[in-house]
């Protein structure tokens, strides 16, 4: 049915486009279009962080962490609880260390992984392209040793072919010696 569909669209596409422009109507109308089609490339997917964590390529990523835990971790102080007779506006004032403290040192270990992540990473990358080098300089090597061979190959080929042209010169000469023919 989309063949059909499609076969219709040509022939109305060629016909129109054709005969508008002045010219005579397209003879191949009907026929399947056989159009060229650019390979397509199957490159290789790309791993996503995620999936390098779990080969254990990247550290884990960091999480945030509550101000508790930070304070077990030894990361904020602990400053000792408010006496009971410190002033009212003292008790209900929020604490902004526990507000802002954990993500201060969220994005501070955030930061400090991706630096980590990008190293490895480009690291990784510069050995690929170190071996890549490598492999290019060793089929280069080898290609000039195949080419050096068939030199040599072909050298002594001209060279027995040079001989037996020379023998069979000389046994003609001979030849010709002995029968007074003289060519």
């Amino acid at each position: 049915m989309s063949n059909e569909i499609q076969t219709s669209f040509t022939r109305s596409c060629h016909t129109n486009g054709n005969v508008a422009r002045g010219g005579r109507p397209d003879p191949n109308l009907g026929a399947p279009r056989l159009s060229a089609q650019a390979p397509i490339v199957q490159s290789k997917r790309k791993k996503t962080s995620d999936e390098l964590i779990q080969e254990g390529v990247l550290p884990p990523r960091p999480t945030l962490k509550t101000y508790e835990e930070l304070q077990e971790l030894g990361i904020c102080k602990k400053y000792p609880d408010l006496s009971p007779d410190a002033p009212k506006e003292y008790h209900e004032a929020p604490d902004l260390e526990s507000l802002f403290m954990p993500n201060i040192v969220y994005r501070c270990e955030k930061r400090k992984w991706r630096e980590t992540c990008e190293a490895i990473l480009s690291e990784i990358k510069e050995d690929k392209r170190k071996a890549k080098a490598e492999r290019k300089a060793t089929r280069k090597e080898e290609k000039k040793a195949e080419r050096k061979q068939r030199m040599i190959q072909e050298q002594v080929i001209t060279q027995c072919l040079e001989i037996d042209t020379a023998g069979e010169i000389a046994g003609e000469v001979k030849e010709s010696s002995l029968t007074g023919d003289v060519k």
